[in-house]
């Protein structure tokens, strides 16, 4: 029968390590389940505990209601609890969560615990349990939900079915078990009882079998995998448009604070040709201008205009053999460096910190920390110069932390549109 294969699957799938019994037992756990022509399900669970002499708030019911359908999807049973009884049909407290794969039904009052002897009746409705077949129609159900720590020494089950079914079977014992348990057919139903107690974890799984039109035809519920990475980023036209006109939103401001603020003025007056810098600006402040932005070959080309303007003398070391590197000198030569600029005092007292002479190849241990300075230097140069309306460095920097949030943002709002609305 298809059912059995139907049978392993979900056995295995929800197979979980046995845990220590907690003390006390279930002396019967009894399921009346109706099958209504819907195809839904109204059960009443009897459940007989005793707890001995602990002093228990109650139970908790798991009942697994979430199957892995594909890879994104699942498969759920609604499940929607109608009422929480003692034996006397006392109403109990009882609240409902979310678990996991399961519904977890919380009974009993957290100021008030029980001893010994204690009845639960719980009463709720399933949809989407049926199971659809070519030849039939089929419930496969977990009478017990193989997920209590403590032994059941009862475990039975009446189906009540708009007719008799045509087959049916059942299994008890640990998850993924194949042990056959007792059941008969009846003429509106069957039943189904556990031939030995069950230990902690032990189920009781039945399948029974109908024709098919005796229900409406079963359709499962299907619901996209909101933990599963990949049902993220299913496609969907909405999204995608929207995605689209986003970027091409975020294109044309770029290209409007391009038009606007960051391109260069054009000149619509003759050029006249110069033979000087402008401004007299130093060779360091015309790289930040051409390439808005201030780095090592700056810093180098101010280094050798200093030696240009007589601050400094730069002088090729001999080779110590045909393959040694070549090696620079740089002494200074004592004139006030009183007239340089921030940032080229700031190369010159780099240089030159730790005596008149320095070897290029010595600057690496300790020019670093001037290099770098000298570099925001020349960014705020630039800047008081009104060259550029902000410093260079600190709109790239802008745009950049601009781009990180909006980077997070979208993937704030790619993940809760993904747990909310998902694709499918």
């Amino acid at each position: 029968m298809a059912s059995a294969a139907v049978a392993a699957l979900f056995a295995i799938a929800f197979a979980t390590p046995a845990l220590a019994d907690e003390g006390w037992v279930i002396e019967r756990f009894g399921a009346d389940i109706t099958i209504e022509k819907d195809g839904s399900l109204h059960i009443v669970e009897a459940i007989d505990a005793n707890f001995g002499g602990l002093q228990k708030h109650g139970i908790f019911r798991t009942i697994p209601v979430r199957y892995q359908w594909d890879d994104t999807h699942l498969r759920v049973y609604q499940l929607q609890v109608r009422s929480v009884t003692d034996g006397s049909e006392k109403g109990l407290r009882y609240e409902t969560s979310d678990q996991g794969a399961s519904k977890v039904i919380k009974i009993g009052d957290p100021n008030r615990t029980v001893s010994g002897r204690q009845t639960y009746r719980i009463t709720y409705d399933v949809s989407g349990a049926m199971n659809a077949f070519p030849d039939h129609d089929e419930l496969f159900w977990n009478v017990n939900g193989g997920l209590w720590d403590v032994r059941a020494q009862a475990v039975t089950a009446t189906v009540h079915a708009p007719a008799a079914p045509r087959q049916a079977t059942c299994y008890q014992g640990a998850a993924g078990s194949d042990e056959p348990c007792r059941f008969t057919i009846t003429s509106s139903g069957a039943e189904f009882a556990a031939t030995r107690p069950l230990a902690p974890r032990g189920q009781l799984t039945i399948v029974a079998a109908l024709a098919k039109g005796v229900v409406a035809e079963p359709t499962p519920i299907i619901a996209r995998d909101g933990g599963n990475l990949l049902t993220f980023f299913e496609p969907q036209p909405l999204w995608l448009a929207l995605a689209a006109l986003a970027l091409a939103a975020g294109l044309a401001f770029l290209y409007w604070r391009w038009y606007t603020v960051g391109r260069d003025a054009r000149e619509r007056e003759t050029i006249v040709p110069e033979y000087e810098p402008p401004d007299k600006a130093r060779p360091a402040q015309l790289g930040v201008i051409l390439d808005e932005s201030a780095d090592t070959k700056d810093v180098t080309a101010t280094i050798v205009d200093l030696a240009v303007r007589g601050y400094l003398t730069i002088t090729e070391e001999p080779q110590s053999w045909i393959f040694a590197k070549k090696d620079w000198s740089l002494h200074a030569t004592g004139k006030s460096a009183k007239q340089l600029l921030p940032y080229e005092k700031t190369v010159y007292d780099g240089l030159f910190k730790g005596g008149a002479d320095v070897k290029v190849s010595e600057l690496r241990t300790h020019f670093v920390s001037s290099l770098r300075s000298a570099e925001g230097e020349l960014y705020l140069d630039s800047a008081d110069r009104k060259w550029f309306a902000t410093r260079p460095d600190r709109v790239r920097q802008g745009y950049a932390g601009v781009s990180v949030l909006v980077i997070i943002a979208g993937v704030g709002v790619a993940w809760l549109l993904g747990r909310t609305l998902g694709a499918g």
